[in-house]
C-alpha cells in the first residue's frame, strides 16, 4: 500500500535519477551505459505511465477533463520516445562493433 500510495514521489525520483544519467551520458561523449540506463529508465516510467493513464483516462474522459487527459498522455509518450531514442543509438553502437560483437 505504501509503495502505491508514494507513487508519485517516485516517480519524480526515478525522473531525477533519468536528467543525472542522460548528463552524465552528453558529457563522457555519450557513453553506451549510461545512454542504456537511461533507456531502462524511461521504459520502466513508460509502462507505469501507460498503466496509470489506462487507470485515469476513463475518469478523464467522462468528466470531459481535456487538459488532465493531454497531460496524462504527453508523459508516457514522452518516455517512449527516450527509451526508442536509447535502443536505438544501443543498435547503432553493436552495428559499429560495439561491447557485443562477437
Amino acid at each position: 500500500y505504501r509503495i502505491v500510495k508514494n507513487n508519485a514521489a517516485l516517480e519524480g525520483f526515478v525522473e531525477a535519477i533519468l536528467v543525472i544519467l542522460g548528463y552524465l551520458a552528453y558529457r563522457d561523449d555519450m557513453n553506451i551505459a549510461f545512454v542504456s540506463l537511461y533507456g531502462l529508465g524511461n521504459l520502466q516510467l513508460f509502462l507505469v505511465g501507460a498503466a496509470n493513464l489506462l487507470k485515469g483516462s476513463v475518469e478523464s474522459l467522462q468528466s470531459k477533463d481535456w487538459a488532465r487527459f493531454s497531460v496524462a498522455i504527453i508523459g508516457p509518450v514522452l518516455h517512449y520516445l527516450g527509451s526508442w531514442l536509447s535502443w536505438e543509438l544501443f543498435k547503432d553502437h553493436e552495428r559499429s562493433g560495439g561491447l557485443l560483437a562477437p
